[in-house]
């Protein structure tokens, strides 16, 4: 670093000029170290901004001069200076041209910089370098990728990687978010990511709604009440699987309110994210009542043998879902909790419907209720504007139907009651059904 007393002395020289033209063009004249004279076109800047890289540059040519390191302050400028002014002070000879960085090195700084992430999202960004590297090369120069290099990596990970367009665009989004963070850090002028479409592409297709019938199937093919209880914090309690079910504790139950304190790490960097208050739902209260009264004392978690690492939930679910004779369906855990999340919204305002499940009605809208059977017969069953016009009284025959018809719906009818019915044998769970015919909620207008 320059000592004190030599950048006194070097300040009583002039070593650099600052002059404006007629056009308000700002331009710096020093002299180097061989004593030529070099100049720095900065064009119309303000004049304050001018006289602080005047005022740099005298440093950059004093330490050119004497041989000492710049100083602290300087240091954090260059580093902050935009790339067009670094470029104009490398082509002077005030600093050297910065070795350009790398697609490897560029992951390796931010997956450094980012300790405060969670290890799933790391998980999930180690997807997406992985994809980074093996389609540009760890070598390859940062300024030297394209924003055509960028769109075909995206078609790559879909034709070469076989993956969905949905999960194509997020992982275009993340490598969009590594870009980003290289120009801020001044790695790169531009990001040539910054135009590739991205962000959540929704897939109805993959959607699908869990029956109360087949929930109970797959409930009685578990072979532990733990299991019972993970299923059924999915189905039921709407929770984001694994991490909110790992976190509940038995001190987050309200017994005597009927409520249960859920703690969201996904979602806890958001004001008043950290937790939020679900109903004690039916359906889970018998499972949680005996499994309190199984556990030992002292015991903080609800789910304690599978937080073990190395426990594979999706595996033993599917397990679970065959020896229930049923077909697996798409996104296990997250139709669960969608299909909870369209239950619900049949039967409260959609606001707090969305308030339990721990999201917004937008995002609710878009990636969680679902249009179900249901729904379809009952809307094909009321033609809605007749019936507002012409209400039919109790007892009355509807003389567009025949008599066998009126009784096959009227049996059908009663079916769907006794279907939607609560269950009233909760308390022999251990010898009959956790649900009944219908399960254990009322009825709803969606399932």
């Amino acid at each position: 670093m320059i000592p004190t007393d030599e950048l006194s002395f070097l300040k009583g020289i002039r070593m650099a000029s600052l002059a404006t033209d007629k056009n308000g063009n700002k331009t710096i004249q020093f002299k180097a170290a061989n004593r030529r004279r070099k100049t720095i076109r900065l064009g119309p800047v303000p004049l304050a901004m001018a006289k602080s890289v005047k005022f740099r540059v005298e440093i950059l040519a004093a330490a050119a001069i004497t041989g000492h390191a710049i100083d602290d302050g300087t240091a954090r400028w260059l580093n902050e200076i935009d790339g067009i002014l670094r470029d104009k002070l490398v082509a002077v000879g005030l600093v050297a041209e910065r070795e350009a960085v790398t697609v490897g090195e560029l992951l390796d700084l931010y997956d450094k910089a980012r300790p405060d992430v969670k290890r799933a999202t790391k998980i999930v960004y180690g997807h997406t370098m992985r994809c980074l590297r093996e389609f540009l090369g760890n070598s390859k120069p940062l300024r030297d990728v394209t924003p055509a290099d960028a769109e075909a990596w995206r078609i790559w990970l879909e034709q070469n990687q076989k993956l969905s367009l949905s999960t194509a665009r997020r992982r275009a989004g993340i490598a969009k978010q590594f870009f980003r963070w290289a120009v801020r850090k001044r790695l790169v002028e531009e990001s040539p990511f910054a135009d590739l479409k991205s962000g959540d592409q929704v897939n109805d297709s993959k959607d699908y709604f869990i029956t109360r019938a087949d929930a109970q199937k797959v409930l009685d093919a578990c072979n532990s009440d733990e299991w019972q209880m993970i299923f059924a914090l999915s189905r039921f309690g709407g929770l984001r699987c694994p991490s909110e079910h790992l976190g509940l504790r038995w001190g987050d139950i309200d017994w005597a309110r009927n409520r249960i304190t859920v703690h969201s790490p996904k979602t806890e960097h958001h004001a008043g994210g950290a937790s939020r208050v679900i109903p004690l739902f039916p359906e889970l209260r018998v499972l949680l009542e005996r499994m309190f009264d199984q556990a030992a004392p002292g015991t903080e978690f609800v789910i304690t043998k599978s937080r073990e690492p190395g426990v594979n939930w999706r595996t033993t679910l599917l397990k679970i879902i065959a020896r229930a004779g049923l077909k697996p369906w798409p996104k296990l855990f997250a139709n669960l909790r969608a299909t909870r999340a369209t239950e619900l919204a049949g039967q409260f305002p959609g606001h707090v419907a969305a308030e339990w499940l721990g999201h917004s009605t937008l995002i609710a809208q878009k990636h969680y209720w679902q249009t179900t059977d249901t729904d379809f017969e009952k809307a094909a069953a009321t033609p809605l504007d007749s019936a507002l016009q012409n209400p039919v009284q109790p007892g009355c025959d509807n003389p567009g139907l025949s008599t066998p018809a009126r009784a096959s719906r009227s049996a059908e009818a009663s079916k769907n009651k006794e279907d939607f019915a609560p269950s009233r044998t909760l308390a022999h769970l251990g010898k009959t059904p956790l649900m009944g015919g219908g399960g254990l909620e009322p009825t709803t207008s969606t399932v």
